[in-house]
């Protein structure tokens, strides 16, 4: 059972889209679309075929979290 915490709005969302952003240009990544909602994101992208997908993925993610664990926006159990 997948536990969804619907935190990604508001100041929070623009904050993780701008994180994202950063995090796949850095890598050399084109974001061609994505949308964000308020408990997941998806993305369309294209990248060098030297980065796999789970550790594009691993990347983005871990970016994205820590900054939602920073923030006090998630309680882990």
């Amino acid at each position: 059972m997948k536990y969804r915490y619907k935190i990604i709005s508001g100041p929070i969302a623009i904050k993780v889209r701008e994180l994202i952003r950063q995090g796949c240009e850095a890598r050399g990544i084109v974001i061609l679309q994505g949308s964000v909602g308020k408990d997941h994101i998806h993305l369309l992208i294209s990248c060098p075929p030297s980065l796999a997908p789970s550790k594009i993925l691993q990347y983005l993610k871990g970016k994205s979290l820590g900054y939602c664990k920073m923030n006090g926006q998630i309680h882990l159990l």
